[in-house]
């Protein structure tokens, strides 16, 4: 009910009117602390679960429709919308239901982070900050992201990490390292503008530094999927990463903030989660 701007709820009872004689609907309000699976209760395994909201909806929804192996629609209505636009999915919420209804199958990978699981985009360091800031926040929206990494910029520090990937170990300095399924993080931010979410590859993105003077022109390389062109970042592609040795304690998946534990390990679940569009 919280996400984008808040108005989910009422727009997903306008649907739930509108399609009631067509389909069997049941909307089910999410809550915080309590668990999506004692929401949902008892499914048939032809149901279809359908996500309304946010990245961070999406990945409880989907995490329970991987475990239950049942399908998934999405109706984007989140800040970023970050795998619905990858996916190419509309924005307009009755425009998203009416393609649920009528659309196809397309199965994509899932990625587990320790004992956790993600679908669109984790990272640790900068960005993982960000999202904390963003969750203190008691607004939503575009300009709470832009007010977070404007904060963010001026007090971050990169750290230090030994990355392996696929047995190969890497030692870098970092201001973020993102892992990402898909090509960006929401709105058209394009971290991994080459990302498949089929492929069975993770991209992972190393950007080293950020300066105030090159911020701007950062972003317009992020928005034009141009992002490849900058010194200070590199791309790389595996199926299993492990980081043993950083600094960093902020983290996220698909957004959400999570604590950075001592050792990491993010491994490719390909083909396993199917999603309507």
């Amino acid at each position: 009910p919280i996400a984008g701007y808040g108005q989910s709820l009422s727009v997903a009872e306008q649907i739930v009117e509108w399609y009631k004689e067509e389909v069997a609907l049941e909307l089910i309000p999410t809550a915080q602390g309590k668990s999506i699976a004692d929401i949902i209760g008892e499914v048939n395994a032809d149901d279809v679960i359908v996500a309304m909201g946010g990245d961070g909806t999406i990945n409880i929804v989907g995490r329970y429709c991987y475990e239950h192996q049942l399908r998934m629609g999405i109706i984007p209505t989140g800040s970023g919308n970050g795998l619905a636009r990858h996916l190419e999915l509309s924005l307009t919420p009755f425009i998203a239901f009416r393609n649920i209804i009528d659309g196809k199958d397309s199965i994509i990978d899932v990625v587990q982070w320790n004992k956790e699981l993600f679908f669109n985009v984790a990272g640790i360091g900068f960005d993982g900050y960000v999202a904390h800031l963003f969750n203190a926040s008691k607004q939503r929206g575009f300009g709470t992201y832009v007010r977070a990494i404007l904060k963010a910029i001026r007090s971050f520090e990169k750290c230090y990490y030994e990355l392996e990937i696929d047995g190969k170990v890497i030692n870098t300095d970092a201001l973020l390292i993102s892992f990402a399924n898909s090509s960006q993080y929401g709105n058209d931010t394009y971290i991994a503008p080459g990302a498949k979410l089929g492929d069975g590859l993770l991209d992972i993105v190393v950007v080293k530094k950020i300066n105030w003077w090159n911020v701007v022109r950062l972003g317009m390389m992020i928005k034009s999927k141009k992002l490849e062109r900058a010194k200070s970042v590199s791309f790389y592609k595996g199926k299993r990463i492990i980081i043993n040795k950083f600094d960093a304690s902020y983290a996220h998946i698909d957004g959400e903030p999570l604590k950075a534990e001592n050792s990491i390990a993010i491994t490719v679940i390909p083909k396993a989660l199917r999603i309507i569009k």
